[in-house]
C-alpha cells in the first residue's frame, strides 16, 4: 500500500507512471511540431526538422543547415485518494540538426530522451514472508533512456520520397529503496544499464499538391540490460556493506514494432491540417511490468496550423498560429484498466526579423490515468521552447 508520493524538480520527469517499465517515454518532436498536438508524420517544411517521418528529410530547402534546440517545463498535479501534491521540473527535450545537398539528398542528426524516469514513492508497506508483520519503505528511482539517431532520405520524384534512420539507445535507470526497522537500517541501490539499436524507415507521397500521404515503421529491437546492485546495513550508527555486485545480467528489455500514418492536408494556402495514427504492437513484446501487463498502444493526433501571410514583411503576418489534440490509449493495463492520457495544445511560431529561424512555443494541458483501482490521477501542464534557427551554406557570395 502506497501511503504518500512525491516527487523531485530535479529529476526528469515528476510523473509516478514513470516507475512502470524504463519510465515515461518523450513524446516531443522539433520546430513547430510540438504546438500540434504532436500530430505531423504527414508534415514537409522547407526550413523545418521533423523527427517524427525521416523522409521529410529529403523536403528541406537546398544547401540550408538548419538547427534546432528545445526545452521543456511541466508542472505535476497528482492525487490519489489519500493524498494531492503539486511538482514541477525544467528538462532539455531535444537537439537535432539537418541539412540537404543541392541534389535529391537530405541528412540529419538528432539526440533526444527516449523515456524518462523520475519518482518518489514514500510510506510503502511489505509484509515480511512467512509473518504476518509489514515493514515500510521509501522507495526513489531517477534516469531514462536517450536516442542519438542518424537519419537519410532521398527524392525520388516530385511526389515520392524515401527515408531511414539507425537509432542508438542508451542510458541508466537507478533505483534506490531506504528501509528503516527498529535499530537498524537498510539501503537497496539498483543501477540498470541499457544499450541497443534500432531501424526506422519513412515514406512521403503527394496525392496531389494540396494532399500528402505519410507513413512510418519503426523495427522491434531488444535492449540488451545489465545491473549494479550494492546493499548497505546501518547498525547502532555503523554502516556495513552487505552486497556490492557488478554488471549483474538481467531481463533484456524489448521495443515492440511502431507503424504510423499521416494525412497533411492544405484547406488554404496559408492553413494546412494534420491527422495521425500510430500503432506500438506492445502486446507483442511477451512481457510484463511488476504492476501490470503490457498491451497494444494506439496513439491519435491532430493538429492545425494557420499563417496569415507566408512570405509577408510584416512581423505579425508570418507568426505561425497551432492548436492539436492528442489521446494515447496507454501501453500498460493494471487491473483491466489501461493507462491512457489525453492532452489539448496551443502554440506559436515566432519568426526572427530575418532568415527562416524562429522561435516555437507550445502548451499543453493533459491528463493521465485516473484515482480508481489503485492508480493516480495526473494533470499536468506543459511548456516548451524551441529554438529553431537556418543558414544558408555552401554559396559563394558574389560582389558587383
Amino acid at each position: 500500500m502506497m501511503n504518500g508520493m512525491h516527487s523531485q524538480g530535479e529529476n526528469l520527469t515528476s510523473s509516478p507512471y514513470s516507475l512502470f517499465g524504463l519510465g515515461t517515454r518523450n513524446t516531443l518532436g522539433t520546430g513547430g511540431l510540438n504546438g500540434m498536438g504532436g500530430a505531423g508524420i504527414a508534415r514537409r517544411e522547407a526550413f523545418e526538422i521533423n523527427l517524427f517521418n525521416p523522409a521529410s528529410l529529403a523536403g528541406l530547402s537546398e544547401k540550408v543547415f538548419l538547427f534546432d534546440i528545445g526545452v521543456a517545463s511541466e508542472i505535476n498535479a497528482l492525487s490519489n485518494s489519500l493524498n494531492r501534491e503539486n511538482t514541477t521540473n525544467l528538462n532539455f527535450s531535444s537537439l537535432a540538426l539537418a541539412f540537404k545537398d543541392s541534389g535529391r539528398s537530405g541528412f540529419g542528426l538528432s539526440l533526444m530522451p527516449e523515456t524518462k524516469v523520475g519518482y518518489f514513492l514514500t510510506g510503502v508497506e511489505t509484509n515480511v514472508e512467512g509473518s504476518s508483520e509489514v515493514f515500510t519503505s521509501d522507495i526513489f528511482g531517477t534516469g531514462g533512456i536517450s536516442q542519438l539517431r542518424l537519419g537519410y532520405a532521398y527524392k525520388f520524384s516530385d511526389r515520392i520520397q524515401v527515408g531511414l534512420y539507425g537509432a542508438y539507445y542508451f542510458g541508466k535507470i537507478s533505483e534506490e529503496e531506504a528501509i528503516e526497522l527498529d535499530d537498524s537500517a537498510l539501503s537497496f541501490v539498483d543501477e540498470n544499464f541499457y544499450d541497443g539499436a534500432r531501424l526506422g524507415f519513412g515514406l512521403l507521397y503527394d496525392v496531389h499538391e494540396k494532399v500528402r500521404l505519410g507513413a512510418t515503421i519503426d523495427s522491434p529491437t531488444t535492449l540488451n540490460a545489465t545491473r549494479d546492485r550494492r546493499v548497505d546495513k546501518t547498525l547502532e550508527l555503523l554502516p556495513v556493506e552487505v552486497e556490492d555486485e557488478t554488471n549483474a545480467a538481467i531481463d533484456d528489455f524489448k521495443l515492440p514494432l511502431q507503424v504510423g500514418l499521416g494525412l497533411n492536408i492544405e484547406l488554404k494556402e496559408n492553413l494546412s491540417l494534420n491527422l495521425d495514427y500510430r500503432l506500438n504492437k506492445w502486446g507483442s513484446t511477451d512481457q510484463s511490468d511488476d504492476i501490470g501487463v503490457f498491451i497494444h498502444q494506439s496513439i491519435v493526433a491532430i493538429g492545425g496550423e494557420y499563417i496569415p501571410k507566408r512570405t509577408g514583411l510584416k512581423f505579425w503576418e508570418r507568426v505561425s498560429y497551432r492548436a492539436g489534440v492528442n489521446y494515447d490509449k496507454g501501453y500498460l493495463e493494471v487491473r483491466d484498466q489501461a493507462i491512457d492520457n489525453l492532452g489539448f495544445t496551443l502554440g506559436f511560431g515566432l519568426p526572427f526579423k530575418r532568415g527562416v529561424s524562429s522561435l516555437n512555443i507550445s502548451y499543453t494541458y493533459g491528463d493521465r490515468g485516473s484515482v480508481g483501482n489503485i492508480l493516480i490521477q495526473e494533470r499536468f501542464h506543459m511548456l516548451t521552447a524551441n529554438i529553431s534557427l537556418g543558414d544558408r551554406w555552401f554559396v559563394r557570395k558574389k560582389y558587383d
